[in-house]
């Protein structure tokens, strides 16, 4: 079973190092054509082709996957992370829930059978 290791899209260097505010600003603005958005989610398709995933589904899992990190980055950023460190460690259960994400994600490691 894939964990948040072992499927990754992107590597370190990627994106640039910049600060929550400015990501998520990114996320929130950035505004994507229709050339450009066939493009990412080619890329995302085929990426993912070894989940033998569906290819609606093969562009719904990053975007899970996006939707649960910048929710716990954002935690991490908030003016209360203090006190929610001293609950749990915010980057283990960040990871600890991207694998409960992937781990129940309907794939097959093999190909359907066709009828």
């Amino acid at each position: 079973m894939p964990s948040h290791g072992d499927h990754r899209a992107l590597d370190d260097g990627d994106l640039p190092h910049c600060s929550q505010a400015v990501l998520g600003h990114l996320i929130a603005t950035t505004e994507i054509d229709e050339t450009q958005f066939e493009r990412a989610t080619a890329l995302i398709r085929t990426r993912l082709e070894g989940l033998y995933l569906p290819p609606d589904e093969a562009v719904q899992l990053p975007s899970a996957v996006q939707a649960l990190m910048t929710g716990w980055s954002t935690f991490a950023h908030v003016p209360y992370a203090r006190l929610l460190a001293e609950l749990f460690d915010l980057d283990s259960i960040a990871l600890k829930s991207l694998d409960a994400l992937i781990a129940g994600w309907p794939y097959r490691e093999t190909p359907a059978a066709t009828d």
